[in-house]
Formats: structure tokens, sequence, C-alpha cells
């Protein structure tokens, strides 16, 4: 998708991601820290960022938009009975409530990196569009709630499927009255805890209202798979008089859920359509049991247990380029903030985030950059720590950016990197041999023998290793800039970094041959050096850490080596000659 130029990004809740879970893709993922909103107080301390959208962009301009109960996960797509729906944008309504969706998130993440939403006149200009809606897409940023748009004066019934109730149903029954008076009936299609069990704990009040038939329980209508884990889709229909109203989307059965009760509010999403549909969303009635629901311990077993937000905004972003983090930092509060830690990959210790006022008694961040020497660490592990008085409490990811300074693959192995240089390219006129044609112009071969002529591991022998390396030489020198000679070094697959780390790793058997591999590669750094400062350009100077990285630190092959004092003198002259043939330092 990088390479096609596709812009996909993702939104989460910050404390969602914050487990043990891994990022294992490089698409950037937002994370939401629900108190940054600015009706924060009137979304409460226990808000969660809870919509599942999809919204897809063409090169038309046109928008298609996808919502219902499925999480982006595997359970959400695969295992999970869900509903989802998408839709084409094609009213200005339509259009304008997905662009207060969008926007409210980007401004709240702040990311430059994230493009400008689709703009009304390039939508009225390219979209077909129509003068009426048949569905709304009702989000919690929008000035109407949920409720409003679910139900109407004259709702008499409402059905629902939630696997997920609140504490109080009941009292959430009764503020559904408050906008629609004359219901008299609620219906539940409700997911089973464990197969067995609704996660609504019995009460007096309950049982009055089954008793009533004001509330009422249903069975799954559809059939089910043995396979599926739970039915975690949520659906409402409300039938009234004059009015009906159907909706998919992300709206449990609870108070947070409705996003409709002031301090009590969940960021949910979904459609509310125009019309009801002709099946039925109920199954047979249940006769309810107080076996039927929930004890404490379930309930709690059942709970989402999610960490306090932070009390500010913080944003790291890495620069493949740069190969450093930079810390975007927002306060929420006017508190003091102190003992706050970060632990980032690829930097060894926990650094202290130290926070300060500027003239105008704002908070600040003092420390914001920080450079790592080696990279691997943060192509393995995509999430930084931040610590409170020495103990973690939340575990969020970072953003990246200047990906095409970043090594996304590798090859399994020195050999198939070998032969990757080998063959892959035109194999050159047998200068890859001069060096040995040499030595048996100079000295005796067979005082070497024993420590020449010895098979190496994995088959790499010399002749292949030469040739690798002249190739991979030819490879650097048709380098035509210096961001294209920067990706050769330390970027693609195979690149020189690769190949050294690889070396590093390698046990050989021979250590003429491992001296050679080695003088290799510090002459491939300095051929480079000496290339990347004669290319122009209007990019600034690589940095002396990154050419640090090629260094390969030789070893003292005369002691390795089980010779007469006369052959070591020979084997010396040998060394000579070689580094000079070589143009080895």
């Amino acid at each position: 998708m990088f390479d096609q130029e596709i812009d996909f990004r993702l939104f989460c809740d910050q404390r969602v991601l914050s487990g043990h879970s891994d990022k294992l893709t490089t698409i950037p993922i937002h994370t939401i820290n629900t108190k940054s909103f600015r009706n924060s107080k009137e979304l409460g301390k226990q808000c969660l960022f809870h919509p599942k959208v999809i919204l897809i962009e063409n090169d038309r301009n046109e928008l298609y938009i996808g919502a219902g109960s499925a999480n982006l996960t595997i359970s959400g797509w695969s295992k999970n009975q869900e509903v989802y729906s998408f839709h084409q944008v094609e009213t200005i309504e339509q259009f304008k409530s997905v662009r207060l969706f969008f926007n409210t998130l980007i401004n709240v993440v702040k990311n430059p990196q994230i493009p400008p939403f689709l703009s009304l006149s390039r939508f009225n200009a390219n979209s077909v569009k129509k003068t009426s809606a048949e569905w709304d897409f009702v989000h919690t940023f929008l000035n109407k709630d949920f409720l409003s748009f679910i139900l109407s004066e004259d709702t008499t019934a409402l059905n629902v499927w939630s696997p997920y109730f609140s504490h109080n149903v009941p009292g959430l029954i009764e503020l559904f009255k408050v906008n629609s008076p004359d219901l008299k009936s609620v219906k539940l299609v409700a997911d089973k805890a464990n197969g067995h069990h609704f996660r609504i704990k019995w009460s007096d009040a309950i049982a009055q209202m089954v008793q009533k038939n004001e509330l009422t329980f249903y069975s799954n209508p559809l059939p089910q798979d043995e396979r599926q884990e739970m039915t975690h889709a949520k659906v409402w229909q409300s039938i009234g008089k004059r009015t009906s109203r159907f909706a998919i989307g992300s709206w449990n059965f609870t108070h947070h859920g409705t996003a409709s009760v002031k301090g009590k509010k969940n960021i949910e999403a979904g459609f509310v359509y125009h019309h009801i549909p002709k099946e039925s969303i109920l199954g047979t009635k249940i006769e309810v049991k107080t076996t039927h629901f929930a004890d404490d311990q379930l309930l709690k077993d059942e709970q989402l247990d999610l960490t306090e937000p932070l009390p500010f905004l913080l944003a790291v972003e890495f620069d493949w380029k740069e190969k450093t983090y930079v810390l975007k930092f927002e306060s929420l509060r006017d508190e003091a903030l102190s003992n706050f830690q970060i632990k980032l990959p690829g930097i060894e210790q926990k650094q202290n985030l130290t926070f300060k006022y500027d003239d105008q008694q704002n908070i600040f961040l003092e420390n914001t950059r920080f450079t790592v020497a080696k990279d691997e660490a943060v192509l393995k592990e995509h999430f930084f720590q931040i610590f409170k008085n020495g103990q973690l409490i939340i575990k969020d990811i970072f953003t990246e950016i200047n990906f095409e300074y970043r090594r996304a693959q590798r090859f399994d192995n020195l050999s198939d990197l070998i032969d990757s240089l080998v063959f892959e390219r035109e194999v050159g006129q047998a200068d890859s041999i001069s060096l040995r044609a040499s030595m048996t112009d100079h000295f005796d071969v067979e005082v070497f023998d024993d420590v020449v002529a010895v098979p190496q591991s994995n088959e790499i022998t010399y002749f292949r290793m030469f040739l690798a390396f002249k190739n991979f030489e030819k490879n650097l020198m048709h380098s035509p800039n210096k961001r294209e000679l920067h990706k050769r070094l330390f970027v693609y697959p195979g690149c020189l970094l690769e190949l050294k780390e690889k070396v590093l790793d390698m046990r050989f058997e021979s250590p003429i041959f491992q001296w050679f591999v080695l003088q290799e590669i510090n002459k491939l750094k300095n051929v480079a050096i000496e290339f990347y400062n004669k290319l122009s350009s209007q990019e600034g100077s690589m940095r002396l850490e990154d050419w640090n990285q090629l260094n390969c630190d030789l070893p003292d092959i005369l002691s390795k080596v089980k010779l007469t004092p006369q052959q070591k003198m020979q084997f010396k002259a040998y060394l000579q000659l070689v580094k000079t043939k070589q143009s080895y330092v």
C-alpha cells in the first residue's frame, strides 16, 4: 500500500493496545486519549473510544463509509457473529457527518502526516448525490445523541441485540421513556457468556418488568455455528405508530453505550436507517429464570479492565531517516506533572520526562528528541512505555515517518544474500579471482594451504564471496543520488548494513576467510563514503553514527594461525600485499 501511495491508517483507544498485544504492521496506528476531546467532561472519566468505522476514498473523490459491531480483530472478522454495512456517501448531510467524525479525530491526534479530509467542493464536484437520505451516519460528536435518532415520541416498542448491558437495565429503560413516553415493550436478544448466562444481574426491578412483559428476552433467530465464539452484533429497532427506525453500529445496551447520558458517554458510531427490515430480528421468546442471569463474579470477569488515561497528550514519532524519536506533548490539566519516565525501543535506559513552565505558566516538555544508535530494536518493538514513580502505567504505539528509510525485509541467511549478489547481477570478468592469482605469483602457496584453502560454512567460497562484493560495489556506484545510495547501504534487503550484521552473526571455520569478508565490508564502506561526497544533493549529510554502523573490527589473524616464525613473516608480508592489491585499510 505504501508503494501504491494508499494512505491507510487506524485510530483506536489508547488503553486498548496497552496490554500484551503486538503491532505486526507498519500501518500508522493513532491512539486516542479520550481526555483530549473538548467535551471530555461531558463524556466522563470512563469514556471509551468504541466506534468500528471504515472510510474508503477513491481517486474519484467518492466516499464509502462502513460501520457496525466488528472490531479489527481475528474474532471480529472470523469468529463472532457481527453486523456490518457499507454505503456510499450520497448527500451533503451524510458528508458533513462523516467529515465531522474524522476531523474531530484528526484534531485530537494532531499528526501532520494525516492528510486533510476531502473538501466539500471536491465532494460536490465529483460525487453522485441524492437529495434525500435513507440513512444517517450517527456518532457521539453530533449535537443530537443516538437515542434522539433511534427513538421518537410515538415509539411503543424497542427491539435490541446486544452482548453487554447496563448494571441498571431498568434505569436505562426509564431513560428511554424521556424520548418515548409511550414505550411499553423492550425485547432483548442477549448474547450469553459461556453460552449460559446473560451479562445482566437479576434484580427485583427486572423481575417486575419481566412479569409485566415490559422486558422480555428472545433467542437469536439466525442459525448458529458451533465454531462461533459469541454474538457481538449490536442492532436496534424502534417501532412507532408513525415512525420506525433501525440501527446497526457500536452501541451496546448500556448507559455509556448509548452515548446519550451526560458524564456517561462513549465515543460510538453507526448507521440509523429511516425504515425497518421486513424480517423479524427476534427468535423465540425465552421464559427467563434467575439462573439465566450472571452473578457478581461473572460480571467482574467479563468487565473490561482499562487503565486511567494519561493526564497529558504524548505522541511519539520515529523518523527512519534521522533515526530519531520526536515527542509531541500537550498538557490537559493545570496540575503539576512529575516523576514520569518513558522507555523507547532502541534506547537502553528509561528517560525522565522533564516538565517546565514558560513565562505564561504553560507546561511544556523539555526533552523531546532521542536518537538511537542502532534501529534493530525499533524494527522489532513498536511500543513505548510510560512509567509513573517507577511503575508502568501505559503502553502506547509510536508512529513512523520516512518509511523509505526503514528496513522492512531481509534475507534468511548470509548464503542467500551472497547468492542474490552473485546471480541477480551480471557476473564480472574474473576480476574477483585476480587476488588469488597474484598470491601465486609472489609466494609459495603450499605454505598457506592449511590456512587459505579451507571450505567455508554454508559453502560460501572465495569465488562467490569476492564476486558478490565486486557486484555490490558496482551496485553502489550506480546509485543516481545520495538518497538511493543511502537505501542501498542501510535500507534495501541485502543492504550493506544487513550484510555486515549477518557476517558478524556467522561462525566461520576459517579466520582467514572471515578476515577477507570483514575487509571487503570496510572497503565497500570507504568506497561509499568517497562516492557519497561526490554526489550533489539538496539533502543534508549522512550522520556519522550511520557510517559508524558499517565499521567492522578486524580479528588478529596472526595469533589465530599456527605457523613457524619464518612462515609468520611470509604470512605478514602476504597480508600486506593483499591490503595493497585490494585497497584494504
